[in-house]
């Protein structure tokens, strides 16, 4: 498997982005090995809970190029999952 976070070049100040990410590519390649938006949705759920602890880190700094990027990915990626989810919902019977 490609490390992809290390072509993305994200340099976490405090390394909790590295700490996610392993866990964010999995869950990734789950959501789209699964073959209906119902299975997707565990999977979805689970990032959206990964994708948070990025969203919230208290050392976030706005001058900060790699804290933008970690921002700007983790924002992609928890609205992908949200509509993930939403597509899993609609799904169920």
């Amino acid at each position: 498997m490609t490390n992809r976070s290390a072509g993305v070049g994200v340099r976490c100040p405090i390394g909790l982005f590295d700490a996610h990410e392993v866990g964010i590519e999995s869950l990734t390649a789950a959501i789209n090995a699964a073959p209906t938006a119902a299975e997707k949705t565990p999977f979805a759920r689970d990032l959206i809970d990964e994708v948070g602890v990025l969203l919230a880190c208290a050392s976030y700094e706005a001058a900060n190029l790699n804290c933008n990027l970690c921002r700007g990915f983790s924002t992609l990626r928890l609205q992908t999952a949200n509509l993930v989810v939403k597509a899993g919902a609609r799904a169920a019977p």
